[in-house]
């Protein structure tokens, strides 16, 4: 059977495969994995460089025929976490695959801890 589009896994953005859209990618079958080399600011905050890569895998049905997509993206780029009173700041510069230095994609986040 065919998988309907919500029920798709996505990837891509800030807390996948950064240098590309959130959820940019959907597929039946997805994984990625990251490395990161880290200079520690602090007990809350960091300095890092970080490579990407990522598969995406959808089979697409339709009256005539059936397709098959896999997809294989990697990304590199830098970021900063620090620490403040209302939580960690995530500043991430990420370059897709496809994309020049200066088309790169910036994900922003808040993680919040009490």
């Amino acid at each position: 059977p065919q998988v309907l589009l919500p029920d798709l896994y996505r990837l891509g953005g800030a807390r996948s495969l950064r240098g590309y859209r959130e959820e940019q990618f959907l597929g039946s079958r997805i994984g990625w994995a990251s490395i990161e080399i880290r200079y520690w600011l602090g007990s809350a905050s960091r300095f890092f460089v970080f490579g990407d890569a990522g598969g995406v895998y959808r089979a697409i049905r339709t009256e005539a025929a059936q397709s098959e997509s896999t997809r294989i993206r990697t990304s590199a780029g830098l970021g900063i976490r620090i620490g403040t009173d209302i939580g960690i700041w995530g500043f991430d510069y990420g370059i897709g695959q496809e994309d020049r230095l200066l088309n790169g994609k910036l994900h922003v986040s808040l993680l919040s801890t009490f």
